[in-house]
């Protein structure tokens, strides 16, 4: 890889960044088209870097291309219980399987748990992309129990949620509380304590959905909120 391309990866890293936390704090309205000359504008950038992060961002989920131009994507609340709610049945019963079939793997669960005790040590920037880590916990665990089709599944259950779950990992603390929180659940699947383990790991997705959903539409009020700023602003130019 020569200096030039590197350089243009670490733009375009930065203008991912930077554009995702203004899409995830609601400062694009939702019916505002993203052209990447306004935007690398707005954040010193050229084309280049903003054309590979609305790539990386509609990737997400995160924004949508209509014709040849990208916008916000309001976050859909009308499939997410739902969705919430396969992920429970898909993840207790991966942990029933372990009650019933001993299917553990119990490697597996070991090198699961040195991962998230390693992340406990460290000090985590609350960052929306720690999702992908979130995701990576619920689906080995569930691979683990012994059904690789199951934790399939869940995979596509999390990349059709991934652009609202985003919205976890915002705060310190939600990070800390989901590293503990998923410690504790493999403690208590390691112990053989699995009645246990299924309670907490439905109160954990329970507790995500909560959370998400109070972020996710105080986001969408402020994309309102901004589209009525700019409404107004277009009369009064009238």
């Amino acid at each position: 890889m020569d200096d030039n391309t590197r350089q243009q990866n670490t733009l375009a890293d930065k203008a991912y960044i930077v554009m995702r936390q203004k899409i995830m704090s609601g400062d694009y309205s939702p019916y505002t088209r993203l052209a990447e000359a306004s935007i690398g504008k707005q954040i010193g950038m050229s084309r280049t870097p903003i054309r590979e992060a609305l790539a990386r961002l509609a990737n997400d989920g995160l924004i949508r291309k209509v014709n040849s131009g990208y916008y916000v994507s309001q976050p859909d609340f009308s499939d997410i219980a739902e969705l919430y709610e396969l992920r429970i049945l898909l993840e207790k019963h991966g942990i029933f399987r372990g009650i019933t079939k001993s299917a553990y793997d119990v490697d597996a669960l070991r090198d699961i748990k040195a991962k998230w005790e390693a992340m406990r040590g460290e000090h985590i920037v609350p960052d929306p992309g720690f999702v992908v880590r979130d995701e990576d916990f619920h689906e080995s665990l569930l691979r683990a129990a012994g059904n690789q089709v199951m934790g399939d599944v869940l995979q596509n259950v999390n990349l059709r949620i991934r652009s609202v779950r985003m919205y976890d990992f915002i705060t310190e603390d939600r990070i800390d509380w989901t590293i503990n929180t998923h410690l504790s659940i493999l403690e208590s699947v390691i112990a053989g304590n699995l009645d246990e383990a299924q309670d907490k790991i439905e109160r954990h997705i329970i507790k995500s959905m909560q959370v998400v959903e109070m972020r996710a539409s105080s986001a969408l009020r402020q994309m309102m909120n901004v589209l009525s700023d700019d409404v107004h602003a277009d009369t009064e130019e009238d």
